[in-house]
């Protein structure tokens, strides 16, 4: 984890960052666009950081592989959870606050090892950096269990799909219905290239389920468990699901999750952000 003085030193350069460019705004005609920060897994924090300030992108979802420390075992890692000190989110939080920018979640992913105080962790992690809501990818059987953890800490989780390859995942519609069924403090995080990927049409599940979509992850896959791409190079139906929560004036970020192969993540993402700004200041077209 970041010392005080490396925190210190993120904060600086952030608003540094911020006072040569204009403050950022990645909201395009009503729609949130934001950025899952593993995008910029290739740096550390304060880099990643610099890096969304020069692409202009407002809104983040903060991956917990931005804060921990390399290279932990799995008793290391929940060591680490289980005894961090929680002002550290708070310092953190402050970073992106500093340089303009609003952490919309924190990306916690659980899993059935968990102890208890691992789990709730997470909630306390997310409520320091000043966020709501958690996105997670976890095993089905933990929904109610982490349902009532939310509801006690007055926030939402939202639960990522995935493309339906590895047994058990969430990844159907079926399956994402019966994760929030009965658990008011569940919605979908939906990954629309692995949602694409295994078949599914996005535009017909946020149609269905609006009010239970808390964020889609904008990745570009080719059909039948295909690779991933540049945005409008795929088989993902990005621009109909920007355009679709633009004229539902639906409140569900838009974030930008890179992780095709490129050889410069800030060049990518740019043009990730410019293929979504094409698409939501778009004209209508005619019937």
């Amino acid at each position: 984890m970041y010392s005080r003085r490396d925190l210190a030193k993120i904060a600086l350069g952030a608003f540094s960052a911020g006072r040569l460019v204009a403050k950022p705004n990645s909201t395009i005609r009503g729609v949130n666009v934001g950025i899952q920060s593993r995008s910029f897994r290739d740096r550390t924090l304060d880099e990643a950081l610099a890096a969304m300030v020069r692409v202009g992108i407002e809104y983040c979802e903060l991956w917990e592989g931005h804060v921990v420390p390399p290279r932990l075992s799995r008793k290391g890692l929940r060591e680490w959870r289980e005894t961090i000190a929680i002002e550290q989110f708070q310092l953190i939080s402050s970073s992106f606050a500093k340089a303009g920018l609003k952490i919309l979640a924190y990306n916690y992913d659980f899993d059935e090892d968990f102890s208890d105080r691992e789990t709730e962790r997470g909630f306390e992690m997310a409520k320091a950096l000043g966020t709501t809501m958690i996105t997670a990818s976890a095993p089905p059987s933990m929904a109610k269990r982490l349902n009532a953890l939310a509801a006690k800490a007055g926030m939402a989780v939202g639960l990522r799909n995935r493309d339906g390859t590895t047994p058990g995942d969430l990844s159907s519609p079926e399956d994402l219905a019966a994760a929030m069924r009965g658990n008011s403090s569940i919605g979908i995080g939906l990954d629309l290239g692995d949602f694409a990927a295994a078949g599914y049409d996005a535009v017909q599940f946020i149609t269905g389920h609006l009010d239970h979509t808390l964020a889609v992850y904008l990745r570009d896959r080719k059909k039948d468990h295909g690779e991933s791409v540049p945005f409008g190079q795929g088989n993902t139906p990005l621009a109909a699901v920007l355009k679709l929560i633009q004229g539902k004036k639906a409140t569900i970020p838009a974030m930008i999750d890179y992780d095709y192969k490129g050889p410069d993540p800030v060049a990518a993402v740019e043009r990730c952000y410019a293929f979504c700004r094409q698409v939501l200041t778009a004209k209508p077209t005619r019937p």
